[in-house]
């Protein structure tokens, strides 16, 4: 399936149910780039941060990653 052929129901931003119903295994990462400010009188703390959601989502399949036995992506 490829993008042009998603379904209009298809939610790219919520991962897919597995066919039991559970929930879809995954991993997140959470890396603090900066602190900003620290305050003990207001008891407060700014920082900036990335936050990154992945999981494997089986309703996609890909063609042409293959070539000549070798994967042209890579997969954590």
């Amino acid at each position: 399936m490829v993008a042009n052929q998603l379904s209009e129901t298809y939610i790219w931003e919520i991962p897919p149910p597995l066919p039991d119903g559970s929930p879809t295994p995954g991993s997140d990462l959470v890396n603090i780039t900066s602190v900003r400010d620290v305050s003990l009188i207001d008891l407060s703390i700014s920082f900036d941060m990335i936050l990154v959601f992945t999981w494997r989502d089986p309703r996609l399949t890909f063609q042409h990653l293959r070539v000549k036995g070798h994967l042209l992506i890579c997969v954590s």
